[in-house]
């Protein structure tokens, strides 16, 4: 889970919502690969650039697909967002 008190928020497009499903479900297990598709396809990348310092309070980590339906994250800068608001939050 992403760590509100880091003043990070996140986004998620609907083509990762959808893919999720996709990857989420099978007819014989039903939802039960839907954590390891949550993993695989948000956590695991999410957590690189968070890792690699790439994000700073008060921007937006986007996950989406690429061109070649690969999630990727980018950045969306939301400066109006600081430790303080997010702290009250919770």
């Amino acid at each position: 889970m992403l760590d509100l008190s880091l003043g990070i928020g996140l986004e998620v497009s609907e083509s990762i919502k959808d893919h999720i499903c996709q990857q989420g479900y099978d007819q014989t297990y039903g939802a039960r690969p839907l954590r390891r598709a949550v993993t695989l396809i948000v956590e695991d990348p999410l957590s690189e650039v968070l890792l690699a310092g790439d994000y700073r309070p008060g921007e937006t980590a986007v996950i989406d697909l690429d061109a070649s339906g690969n999630p990727i994250v980018t950045s969306r800068s939301n400066r109006d967002i600081s430790l303080s608001d997010t702290a009250s939050m919770f």
